[in-house]
């Protein structure tokens, strides 16, 4: 034999201030997958950090192999 609780207002106010804040989120980032030019904007600011270093590996490793070759 159970006792069924109905909640009372101040449980049921923050349980909609709860639910309200988790559907806002999910639309915040279903509002952010969506935006293709927002997330190509983020990753083309992420990617020139790691650019120059590869490119100046890159051209490094080739002078290298140059002047390796070059010598015999």
């Amino acid at each position: 034999m159970s006792i069924e609780h109905s909640p009372s207002k101040s449980e049921l106010e923050a349980e909609i201030h709860e639910l309200r804040r988790s559907v806002g989120d999910t639309v915040e980032a279903l509002s952010y997958k969506f935006d293709v030019k927002a997330r190509a904007k983020d990753r083309a600011r992420a990617l020139p950090a790691s650019v120059p270093v590869l490119a100046a590996s890159v051209v490094l490793v080739g002078v290298g192999v140059w002047l390796w070759r070059r010598r015999s």
